[in-house]
C-alpha cells in the first residue's frame, strides 16, 4: 500500500511538472544489496598499525581526531581515510591494503575515476567487496564502548552508524550489534534506477554517468 502511494505521488509530481513547462528527473542511489561477508572495522586495523589516536575516560575509549595520524570516515561500503600527512598516508595505505573485505584503495590520483577527488575528500577512499560494509567503531571489548555508541548521536560518531536503526533496551538506546544490518550500499559503478523527461544521447547506467550525463544536459541548456 505504502508503495501505490508513493507511486501515485510521483506520477503526480511528474505530471504537473510537464503541464507547468519543467523537465524531471527522478532516481534512487540507494541500490540496496544484501551483507554476505558483514562489517569490516577500518579503525581498528588504524588502531593496531598505531595510527589511531584515542582517549580513555573512566574506562571507555574515545577517539581524538585532533591528534591521530589517521582515521576513517564511514558510511556503509565507502570510507575516506583522513591523514595527518604524507607520512601517515603512505602508513595507513600499507596498513589498510591487505583488509579482507576491501575491493579498492584509492589515493588521491586513483579517486579522479570515479569523480571523488574533491578537497573534503579523504586521503585515501576505500570501497568494500560485494556484501560488505563498513563500520566505525575502534574498540573491540564492549566495556570500551564510548557513551555515545548505545544511542542516536550523528555528531560524535565518525560516519553513519546503521546500528542505530535498531532500538532495545533500556527505551532509545541502539544495539551495537553489526550483525543485525542486513543491507548495504554504496560502492561506485553500481546500478542507479531513473526516469526522466530529459533525452539523454546514450542512457546513463551507473550514478556518475547520470550526473555526467545531467550536467552536460544543464550546461547546453544554460
Amino acid at each position: 500500500i505504502a508503495l501505490d502511494v508513493l507511486l501515485g505521488y510521483l506520477d503526480r509530481l511528474k505530471k504537473e511538472a510537464t503541464a507547468n513547462g519543467y523537465e524531471w528527473l527522478l532516481f534512487g542511489d540507494y541500490a540496496i544489496e544484501p551483507v554476505k561477508r558483514g562489517a569490516l572495522f577500518p579503525n581498528r586495523t588504524l588502531r593496531d598499525a598505531g595510527l589511531f589516536s584515542q582517549r580513555d575516560i573512566k574506562g571507555m575509549s574515545y577517539a581524538d581526531f585532533f591528534s591521530a595520524p589517521a582515521f576513517a570516515m564511514v558510511d556503509h561500503q565507502i570510507a575516506h581515510v583522513f591523514c595527518r600527512d604524507k607520512k601517515a598516508t603512505a602508513q595507513a595505505a600499507d596498513a589498510l591494503a591487505n583488509m579482507i573485505g576491501v575491493r579498492d584503495l584509492l589515493d588521491r590520483d586513483a579517486q579522479k575515476k570515479y569523480g571523488l577527488d574533491h578537497r573534503n575528500s579523504g586521503d585515501l577512499v576505500l570501497v568494500a567487496e560485494p556484501g560488505a560494509w563498513f563500520a566505525y567503531p575502534w574498540w573491540t571489548e564492549k566495556s570500551e564502548a564510548p557513551d555515545f555508541a548505545t544511542h542516536v548521536d550523528i555528531h560524535n560518531k565518525p560516519g553513519y552508524d546503521p546500528c542505530e536503526l535498531f532500538f532495545g533496551w533500556p527505551p532509545l538506546s541502539v544495539s551495537q550489534d553489526t550483525r543485525k544490518v542486513r543491507g548495504t550500499h554504496g560502492r561506485p559503478g553500481e546500478s542507479v534506477a531513473w526516469a526522466s523527461s530529459i533525452h539523454f544521447a546514450e542512457k546513463p547506467a551507473t550514478l556518475i554517468e547520470l550526473a555526467s550525463a545531467t550536467k552536460t544536459w544543464l550546461d547546453a541548456a544554460s
